[in-house]
């Protein structure tokens, strides 16, 4: 910012959910993956989902381009669902709903 003064990213990414909940379930688990390389990202997924609840939704950012094909891969294979996800040069954002049993 131009003005001196720290971008407040808390504000921001209420904001940002804010905005999004109009079309886009709440979420309940945010998992950071950036940086972390193949199979981290997707261990860090399975892990964080079985803390979840049934229905309760889990967002992971993660910037290892295999995390594009492996976690929606084991979500085809799995009791859970892929949401959404986005993709920026380099980063993927995934939104991902905890299914009814253990996986």
């Amino acid at each position: 910012m131009s003005n001196g003064r720290a971008c407040d990213y808390n504000a921001v990414r209420q904001t940002i959910n804010e905005t999004l909940c109009m079309t886009d379930p709440l979420i309940d688990l945010q998992i950071d993956a950036s940086d972390l390389q193949c199979p981290m990202p997707l261990l860090k997924t399975r892990q964080a989902l079985r803390h979840l609840n049934p229905g309760q939704v889990l967002e992971v950012i993660a910037t290892d381009a295999s995390s594009a094909q492996d976690i929606p891969a084991y979500l085809r294979q799995s009791c859970h669902q892929l949401v959404r996800c986005d993709e920026q040069p380099g980063r993927w954002c995934f939104l991902i709903r905890r299914g009814e049993r253990e996986s």
